[in-house]
């Protein structure tokens, strides 16, 4: 396996929950929490084992934690922290920001919109790291088939276009391009020492994430990898193991003006 094939696979994971999550959406599966939960879950699943890349190796090790306690006051959805560890002793550990919006549909699956986004929120996320990203959820019909999408955006882009519509995706790119080729090459990452442990639960600060991600990256030119052993660390009081979130009740629908499409 090689690095293209692994974001590959890392693309196919993320697309398969979301996939999962639409076809479950009369059950209250089509809701953010519910489709990012599984996604993350599905991240900590992904090849391990060292790729070559160029002329080094690098592995990736996921794990992935759920805010204690109530959710309704946190400053975003994901803190992806990401640690390289370039050679003994010696690493760098930067954190990107994620928040998941899933589109909302009209009438019919080829109708919709990111309406749940709310730009004042959006602005204060982006203002306080430019590394702060915006994840669009999305099962589309393309051709003969509906095909699920994960797109994510600069979310300072996605405020200077200030639209909702799917035409934001000619801005956008895969979920596994974001992923592969920048944040976890060390792009993109927020480095500042307090933002980093802020986002990682050990500070004062009253900022909050639904979810935090950790991903320890490491890099040798051999298969031989000897790296410290210090992997990236999460306040496990604030912090706990991703579980199962809540799925929300069926809902009934009112069929008395027709059919409709309401997921």
């Amino acid at each position: 396996m090689n690095w293209h094939e692994w974001t590959a696979a890392l693309g196919n994971a993320v697309n398969s929950q979301i996939e999962a999550c639409f076809e479950e959406y009369e059950d209250g599966r089509w809701d953010e929490n519910i489709i990012t939960a599984d996604i993350l879950r599905a991240l900590k699943k992904l090849h391990k084992d060292p790729i070559k890349v160029g002329n080094i190796y690098r592995s990736t090790s996921w794990n992935a934690y759920k805010l204690k306690g109530a959710s309704e006051q946190t400053h975003g959805d994901i803190a992806l922290i990401v640690k390289i560890h370039l050679e003994s002793g010696k690493n760098v550990e930067g954190v990107a920001f994620l928040e998941a919006k899933r589109i909302t549909y009209g009438s019919s699956i080829s109708s919709g919109s990111f309406s749940s986004i709310k730009w004042d929120r959006l602005k204060q996320y982006s203002e306080s790291s430019p590394a702060h990203y915006t994840i669009l959820y999305d099962y589309l019909p393309i051709g003969e088939q509906n095909t699920p999408l994960c797109r994510s955006m600069v979310t300072t882009h996605l405020l200077a276009l200030n639209e909702k519509h799917r035409g934001i995706y000619k801005h956008s790119e895969n979920i596994s391009e974001l992923l592969g080729y920048r944040l976890l090459m060390g792009h993109g990452l927020d480095y500042r020492d307090f933002i980093v442990a802020s986002a990682a639960g050990f500070t004062d600060s009253e900022i909050k994430y639904k979810y935090v991600v950790t991903a320890d990256v490491v890099v040798s030119p051999t298969l031989e990898l000897v790296v410290d052993n210090a992997p990236v660390m999460v306040n496990r009081e604030k912090y706990g193991d991703i579980d199962s979130p809540e799925v929300k009740p069926k809902q009934e629908h009112n069929n008395d003006n027709g059919s409709s499409f309401s997921p």
